[in-house]
């Protein structure tokens, strides 16, 4: 049986090491990103894990990323959001991780903007699947 942590945990791992920071430059957090953080940084954590003979999870990647401050207008960065998408969905569509026996698929994705803040969330939803 895996619990939330443990997918969240495995993900992350995947995350990490996809090159992301360097596009970014901020960090890769797992759960919560730390306050007030005034980079591009990426969260991942788990939504929910269901239990049964075939366990069902849902985890978000969510990548920040800072406004750019232009003619003294903010305008969102779109286009480093759209980078980090194309880097990081590909490696979880259609993923089976043998070892751990789960399955790991990148269901959907789309963006927002944060209230109350100069920059914008892309999110990277994934479904994922394992026996007990």
């Amino acid at each position: 049986m895996k619990t939330s942590i443990d997918l969240a945990s495995i993900i992350y791992q995947r995350v990490k090491g996809s090159g992301v920071l360097e596009l970014l430059g901020g960090g890769v957090y797992l759960g919560v990103r730390p306050f007030n953080s005034d980079k591009n940084d990426v969260v991942v954590a788990t939504l929910s894990m269901l239990e049964d003979t075939l366990q069902r999870g849902n985890v978000n990647i969510k990548i920040y990323a800072r406004d750019i401050f232009k003619d003294n207008t903010n305008y969102p960065n779109l286009g480093l959001i759209n980078e980090a998408i194309r880097l990081l969905k590909p490696i979880f569509k259609d993923l089976y991780l043998e070892k751990e026996r789960i399955y790991i698929h990148a269901e959907s994705e789309h963006y927002y903007k944060v209230e109350n803040a100069q920059e914008w969330v892309g999110v990277i939803r994934l479904i994922t699947r394992n026996t007990n």
